[in-house]
């Protein structure tokens, strides 16, 4: 990603003080608004974050309780949030596709 790309996502691999400013921050990301002050990538290297994206393959596979035989309500709630997210994406995607290009 170019390096204003980078500030408008609050990127941790820049200096804080080389963040865009709220003002400057995308309407959307992923289709929703983004209001938050966190760096995507660096959430998305969250040992949390990973698990629950590895429930979310198992769920879409219908193997949850395989991967995780002592199932607890987190990792559901995980796989329903990644779920979630994989649906808006794919939303997404079927309007952007859609819409004609000039």
């Amino acid at each position: 990603m170019d390096e204003g790309t980078r500030a408008s996502l609050h990127c941790g691999y820049l200096d804080r003080e080389r963040w865009a400013s709220v003002a400057e921050l995308p309407a959307a990301f992923g289709g929703q608004p983004y209001t938050v002050d966190v760096c995507p990538g660096h959430v998305g290297g969250l040992p949390s974050v990973i698990e629950g994206a590895h429930a979310t393959m198992a769920f879409k596979n219908g193997a949850l309780d395989q991967f995780y035989p002592e199932l607890e309500n987190i990792m559901i709630e995980a796989a329903a949030t990644g779920m979630r997210a994989f649906n808006l994406y794919e939303h997404e995607q079927i309007k952007k596709a859609a819409k004609p290009h000039g």
